[in-house]
């Protein structure tokens, strides 16, 4: 049964980064978690965003002002922690806990962003209240790991095993 469940996982994770679905992938992410956050009456989800991806030199990337969200480095990070602890499960038998794998994925997110260079900043970009912030527009950080871990099931990894 856990193996079903630790392949289920993996099977996901192939088809999130697979490349013929990776571009959509980076737009249901962003669809998901890009708002304007000068709206007048607090943040408002901006999926139109999404209509803005770009593909650059580490894949699909979207663009605010000098900065550059890097959407499918994040994404192929967030597979990578995924299927790392999806093969620790099936070795020791011992569901995750997903609010930790949760925080792991977000900092694979906040460390896609680079300067106006094209160069990746050192550490985690700033998400102090949740959001990484591009001047009046925003990535809702815990949105973009959701779609990820919403996509890729990892609930499974996180059930009890009968």
């Amino acid at each position: 049964m856990l193996e079903d469940q630790v392949d289920d996982v993996l099977s996901n994770v192939s088809v999130l980064v697979d490349g013929e679905y990776i571009s959509e992938t980076a737009e249901k992410v962003i669809r998901n978690s890009a708002y304007w956050y000068g709206h007048p009456h607090g943040p408002a989800q901006a999926p139109k965003h999404a209509d803005r991806l770009e593909y650059g030199d580490t894949g699909w990337e979207l663009k605010f002002g000098a900065n550059t969200f890097l959407v499918e480095e994040a994404i192929r990070r967030c597979a990578s922690i995924i299927e790392k602890v999806a093969k620790s499960v099936l070795e020791t038998d011992t569901p995750i806990d997903e609010s930790k794998l949760r925080r792991e994925l977000e900092y694979a997110v906040r460390g896609a962003v680079a300067n106006y260079e094209g160069v990746e900043y050192a550490g985690y970009y700033d998400a102090s209240d949740g959001f990484m912030h591009f001047g009046t527009q925003a990535i809702h950080v815990a949105s973009f790991v959701a779609t990820i871990c919403d996509e890729v099931e990892t609930y499974l990894l996180a059930a009890e095993i009968a």
